[in-house]
């Protein structure tokens, strides 16, 4: 059986538009099954178990738990029954290659949208892999956008951040709208689990250039006109201007209120 036919659970969620903790109920409550999923080597769906999946939470108002589970039966023998099992398992068919309605309980239950839905799901899946690449040899391994060592979640850090579309394209003019839906669909599928590394954890092909910590502008100029007036205050009181001396301390606020703004 084709290995290419299985995938994560990451890349089956998306695929049936679920959640991840759903697409792993349908395993853990036994919904779905051997060859549709694969539990050697942790858990590998077949494209088409995402359709399965799909129509067994949407239906979950309208079938029982038995009518839904029978219905996914009839229609994955009706799949392995055929020579181009692999190919149906895998979604790479055209979905009028067989008949997807069954009849279960006098109640007549179609797969075909689910399957529709599925394979427009899985081709956006496929264009995003033809779009990003990862390579040991860019940027120590990290995904990117292909043809560039711009790594796909240094932009997606900045969407989310809440830079426009305008501000990422001004930053990296090739970074179009399909890139960035690719880029999104391509993490989704692809997920790194865990607390984000540090830069020079993640990718080791990057230099750290300094920790130096950059106390803000205005905070830095505070703290300097403070020194100042302290040195000031020490020294005799002949050399104190008024407008920072004791005798006009109004005016002395006003002053260093007027360059903490400056400073801005």
């Amino acid at each position: 059986m084709a290995d290419t036919a299985f995938v994560p659970a990451a890349e089956a969620a998306f695929i049936a538009g679920l959640s991840d903790k759903q697409i792993q109920r349908v395993v853990d409550e036994d919904i779905l099954f051997f060859p549709l999923v694969h539990l050697d080597n942790g858990r590998r769906f077949a494209r088409l178990a995402a359709v399965f999946a799909r129509f067994y939470f949407e239906l979950d108002d309208t079938l029982t738990a038995t009518a839904r589970r029978s219905a996914i039966r009839h229609v994955c023998d009706r799949v392995l029954a055929r020579s181009d099992m692999n190919e149906m398992l895998a979604l790479s068919l055209h979905h009028s290659v067989m008949d997807w309605d069954v009849v279960i309980h006098n109640i007549h239950v179609g797969f075909d949208h689910f399957v529709v839905d599925a394979q427009a799901r899985a081709a956006q899946i496929d264009h995003a892999n033809r779009l990003i690449v990862e390579d040991a040899d860019i940027m120590g391994g990290a995904p990117v956008f292909k043809g560039t060592r711009v790594p796909v979640d240094t932009v997606l850090a900045m969407r989310r951040s809440g830079s426009t579309a305008g501000v990422v394209k001004r930053h990296y003019p090739f970074v179009t709208p399909e890139l960035l839906e690719a880029a999104e669909i391509y993490q989704a599928v692809h997920p790194r689990r865990g607390r984000p590394p540090k830069a020079e954890v993640a990718w080791p092909a990057w230099k750290l250039r300094s920790r130096k910590l950059v106390r803000p502008a205005a905070r830095v100029c505070l703290l300097q006109i403070l020194a100042t007036r302290r040195r000031t205050e020490d020294s005799c009181d002949e050399v104190v201007p008024d407008h920072l001396g004791h005798g006009n301390s109004g005016a002395g606020v006003r002053l260093l209120a007027a360059l903490l703004r400056a400073c801005h």
